[in-house]
């Protein structure tokens, strides 16, 4: 089985610019998307019960989301 924090590091590798082109488009500051996605990438490497999450990816561009201001 992986560990957490090796599915993390494969997962900011693979979708690192992915969560920052995402954050660009919906932020109203386009400056903010670096912060956005490391925002992101932080909040999921603190969850306290991280087996009990099915799709990080998923959770990853989720939290990426709630953190682009409307």
């Amino acid at each position: 089985m992986t560990s957490w924090s090796t599915l993390l590091t494969t997962l900011f590798r693979s979708e690192q610019r992915k969560v920052e082109a995402l954050a660009r488009r919906k932020c109203t500051d386009p400056e903010q998307a670096a912060d956005v996605m490391q925002d992101a990438f932080m909040r999921l490497s603190r969850l306290a019960e991280p087996d009990a999450v099915n799709n990080p990816g998923r959770l990853l561009f989720t939290t990426a989301l709630a953190f682009c201001p409307r």
